[in-house]
């Protein structure tokens, strides 16, 4: 999941091929995030190239449900640590059933951003660590889901054995800032070992990004993502909670 340093935003370099180019939605049908539920996750991420594991860093991801008089949303907040020393912080709201994403504020070595949602455009108010702020309107010609919900997003998919979709994600600073449609796909059923040893029937879900395949095990019973890989080239990073 790109998210954050290595998790789901990435610090991208590849070229995003602008959204407002295309002309069909990438809307998916179905998707409910009421299928959630709140959560406090460890995830250590461990590189493997061939056979070597490299322990590189690990993340914590909270998941709440807020409840206003008349709506809800779900906040998302994501803590990376590197073992270099490096560090990042993501916080992400999303609107309870549909996981529009609504408002995100990140924090990284390279500056903050804090970003609007409004479906199909985003305003992005960047603060880099160096030169100039600047603030972004971001036009797009079907609504986009922030990059850093990816996880989410595919725990709340109506998911079956033959489960295709597109989704158009967007991609704060500092990765390079645009989105880019991503095709979604289930490959099949496995059973996936949970930390007690215990192995449950999952949902494996590959997810095209640019520059690698995302593959989560999604459990079937409780929608919860028992571990994702993330293939960067000749390298696997492993993420397990």
């Amino acid at each position: 999941m790109r998210t954050l340093a290595p998790y789901a935003v990435a610090l991208l370099t590849c070229a995003f091929t602008p959204a407002r180019a295309r002309s069909q939605s990438s809307e998916p049908a179905g998707i409910d995030g009421r299928l959630l539920r709140p959560s406090v996750d460890t995830l250590f991420a461990v590189a493997q190239s061939g056979a070597r594991f490299d322990t590189i860093g690990y993340g914590i991801q909270s998941l709440a449900l807020t409840r206003g008089r008349t709506d809800a949303a779900w906040v998302r907040v994501y803590r990376w640590r590197g073992r270099e020393g490096s560090t990042s912080i993501d916080s992400l709201v999303m609107e309870e059933r549909t996981l529009r994403p609504l408002r995100e504020a990140r924090y990284t070595g390279l500056g903050r951003v804090h970003v609007t949602y409004a479906k199909a455009s985003v305003r992005a108010q960047i603060e880099p660590a160096q030169g100039q702020s600047r603030t972004l309107d971001t036009a797009f010609a079907a609504p986009v889901f922030a990059s850093a919900e990816l996880d989410a997003v595919v725990r709340a998919l109506p998911l079956s054995a033959t489960y295709a979709t597109q989704l158009d994600l967007y991609y704060p600073f500092p990765a390079p800032v645009g989105a880019k449609r991503v095709d979604l796909k289930v490959l099949g059923s496995e059973l996936a070992p949970m930390r007690d040893g215990r192995r449950v029937p999952c949902w494996l879900v590959a997810v095209g990004l640019p520059g690698g395949t995302n593959r989560f095990w999604v459990a079937k019973e409780t929608r919860q993502v028992v571990q994702f890989a993330d293939d960067e080239g000749g390298t696997t990073f492993v993420f397990r909670p």
